[in-house]
């Protein structure tokens, strides 16, 4: 690789995570996304480029067809059209960026955690001086943005930090967590460092309020942790209840720091309570999947379509809040089977994978988000959000990189 085109990769990583952390303030998604896949062209087409694509990548390219021909069926035409071209140049750039040999991966690390940590640290300020922070919004929001963060604050006791809306910022704090905890399981020397920036990190994400958020990271970080020891062949009784043990401590920590000091935090707890624990996402499964069969059961109502059932239904236009249901309902059975057989054979590659210096901590980075982002799924639209469907692409691009030097 030439030093010209190490340089507009580097660009193009630093733009693309930019883009990530940022992205909400001006609201570009789709044309900004087109611009990154033509930078990330610059580095590819050269005379005599040969197109040569393998089964995995054929996976990826068959759910964005997917997604163009149910964006075709869509009532909603305009805002699916738009959604399905960034979407398929998110799958282009994750291709072609996973064929590049001398990526810097520490500066992803980096700038990830740089940009995450603003959040963190935004979202923590908030609930202590919220006054600062309330002076700062308008640089980050506008119209109805402000207005939803500050109402959302102030009357439903939800922390949104500098951003829109929780799921949102609970994101980015998600984001700030992975890399603090792969840290914490790979860097001996800095474990009290690492444990106090992770127990920052869960305060701030209690105070965002997003329960489903909140699991999937438990759940990813044990899943993570399990996978790492095992491929270093360290997994034992032992080393798990050693594991178990920093949880509760962690949890146990920070829970006695919200109480003394942001009791209005454990407004999350009262929402546990509730008598719907879903707030009211099972009556919106149940309305969306009734529609199923007077759809195509094959390709689906349309991509956003559920939108229109909802407002129809309910009054409200609003996500269905998992991906699995929106996506049997919008692009049929087809369009749920093509994601969830390329879910199973991303974890089938993992298991083939082999650990070595390079790879090591970046395999614990992909398992992390690959598996927070099918488990929120579950209970968010993740895979209709083009933000975090960027970084989810970001590290599938890795694990795609490790299987082509390994010919998996």
């Amino acid at each position: 690789m030439s030093i010209k085109e190490k340089n507009i990769l580097d660009i193009y990583i630093f733009l693309n995570i930019f883009f990530i952390f940022t992205n909400y303030i001006y609201n570009i998604q789709v044309p900004f996304i087109i611009l990154l896949t033509l930078l990330l062209l610059l580095t590819t087409i050269k005379p005599k480029f040969k197109i040569n694509i393998n089964f995995n990548e054929i996976l990826f390219l068959n759910l964005g067809i997917v997604f163009f021909i149910s964006a075709i069926l869509s009532s909603d035409m305009d805002d699916a059209m738009k959604y399905s071209i960034g979407f398929f140049c998110l799958i282009i750039n994750m291709i072609i960026f996973s064929r590049k040999n001398e990526i810097n991966y520490q500066k992803i690390e980096k700038y990830i955690l740089f940009f995450s940590s603003i959040h963190v640290f935004a979202t923590i300020i908030y609930q202590i001086y919220p006054d600062i922070i309330r002076k700062l919004l308008p640089l980050f929001l506008r119209g109805s943005d402000l207005t939803r963060n500050i109402f959302e604050f102030n009357n439903n006791k939800i922390n949104c930090g500098i951003t829109p809306i929780q799921s949102l910022n609970a994101f980015y704090i998600s984001c700030f967590i992975m890399i603090i905890f792969v840290n914490l399981i790979k860097n001996k020397n800095k474990k009290v460092l690492n444990i106090c920036f992770l127990i920052i990190g869960y305060i701030a994400l209690f105070l965002a309020s997003k329960r489903g958020v909140l699991l999937a990271n438990i759940v990813s970080s044990f899943y993570t942790f399990s996978y790492d020891k095992y491929k270093n062949k360290k997994l034992s009784i032992l080393t798990i209840l050693k594991s178990s043990l920093i949880i509760i401590i962690i949890s146990f920590i920070g829970y006695v720091f919200i109480s003394k000091y942001i009791p209005s935090a454990l407004n999350i707890f009262n929402r546990f309570n509730q008598s719907d624990m879903t707030t009211g996402r099972s009556n919106i499964y149940k309305i969306v999947l009734s529609k199923f069969f007077d759809t195509n059961i094959i390709l689906g109502a349309g991509l956003f379509s559920s939108r229109s059932i909802l407002k129809v239904n309910i009054g409200v236009i609003s996500d269905v809040h998992n991906i699995y249901i929106q996506l049997l309902v919008e692009m049929g059975i087809y369009g749920l089977i093509s994601f969830l057989i390329t879910i199973i054979i991303i974890y089938s590659k993992f298991i083939k994978v082999k650990i070595n210096k390079y790879n090591n901590k970046l395999l614990d980075y992909a398992l992390y988000f690959i598996t927070l982002f099918i488990l929120y799924g579950l209970t968010g639209n993740d895979l209709f959000d083009l933000t975090m469907s960027s970084i989810y692409f970001f590290m599938i691009a890795i694990v795609f990189s490790i299987i082509r030097k390994e010919k998996i």
